[in-house]
């Protein structure tokens, strides 16, 4: 029910309810957590700015989902990078650090193909 919800949430697309997917990074329902991450996702460029705020948030489980969101959105997300690799080298616990890490290759990778040129036809 609880992820139906947080779902349907995401599929709305209303910005006034990214806080409400935002606290949901930090559920112990692993598919409330994976139902916020994927609204979150879904919106995409919108999404980046409230998720990097969630980046400072207290509860290690919402930085950490968080980064998994931004590490899956993007090129859009580049302007977390700098937050992300904070995260990644100073974040007090190893799953964060290591879910920041991932972020910060995910991205590169993204904005390095895209730097690539097109494949001559």
């Amino acid at each position: 029910m609880r992820e139906s919800a947080t779902l349907a949430i995401g599929l709305m697309g209303d910005p006034g309810l990214f806080s409400h997917l935002v606290g949901k990074l930090g559920d112990d329902d692993s598919k409330v957590l994976r139902a916020a991450i994927w609204g979150l996702f879904n919106l995409r460029e919108a999404a980046v700015d409230p998720v990097m705020a969630a980046l400072d948030n207290d509860d290690p489980s919402i930085r950490r989902g968080a980064a998994i969101v931004l590490g899956q959105i993007g090129a859009a997300a580049e302007r977390a990078l700098p937050r992300l690799r904070g995260l990644a080298d100073h974040d007090p616990e190893s799953d964060v650090r290591d879910t920041a890490s991932e972020a910060v290759r995910n991205i590169e990778q993204v904005l390095r193909s895209e730097e690539l040129p097109p494949a001559p036809t």
